[in-house]
């Protein structure tokens, strides 16, 4: 869950002859589809492990380690996939990489936001990533929006859409109305402007 701790184990095996590992580390990275349908790649962490380990050939080693996930860590949910990658800093070792997709629920805030959604009527249709408003505080180059639809004829709304970031003293929503037009409205030719709720 966002804002909470990662637990885990880290195994490595030696290889032939003995060898000297200067650093290991996690990074916690997102492959997200963005507004321009392009597949990013976004750094969200660098969590350094361990320092100089020993490792004797033929010798497996076990490292656990526990690391914070960040608050504003997107939910795994369409085409977003999460995952942590290990990395060693040593010129010898003959596979130094590995990577571990992991599922991310959304943050407790954000999960109560959908099942309210959800309880009046809305489904969640949509997710994609766009470069945030200069006004958002946010720390990433991309934040998550949230696409939902009403039930058909539940709600005068065609769109609702919502940002969400979270920090860890704050929770920030950005919401936006896509109006339905009414046949009177449709008939006039009237157009009202969207609203952007924060």
């Amino acid at each position: 869950k966002p804002g909470a701790l990662l637990r885990g184990v880290i195994h490595i095996d030696g290889g032939r002859e003995p060898e000297k590992i200067d650093g290991l580390y996690l990074h916690l990275n997102a492959q997200v589809l963005t507004d321009d349908h392009q597949h990013r790649v976004v750094h969200l962490e660098r969590y350094p492990i361990a320092y100089d380990l020993e490792v004797d050939a033929g010798e497996h080693v076990e490292v656990d380690f526990e690391i914070p996930i960040p608050p504003d860590v997107p939910m795994t949910t369409g085409m977003v996939r999460v995952w942590i990658h290990t990395s060693t800093d040593t010129p010898y070792v003959s596979d130094p990489d590995d990577d571990d997709a992991i599922e991310v629920a959304p943050h407790p805030v954000l999960d109560t936001t959908i099942r309210v959604l959800q309880d009046l009527g809305f489904r969640l249709s949509q997710s994609e990533f766009e470069k945030p408003h200069p006004q958002m505080k946010s720390r990433l180059p991309f934040v998550q929006e949230l696409d939902f639809r009403p039930q058909q004829g539940r709600w005068s709304l065609e769109e609702l859409e919502m940002i969400v970031i979270p920090r860890h003293e704050a929770v920030d929503f950005y919401i936006e109305f896509d109006r339905r037009e009414s046949w009177l409205e449709e008939a006039m030719d009237v157009e009202w402007p969207n609203r952007m709720v924060h």
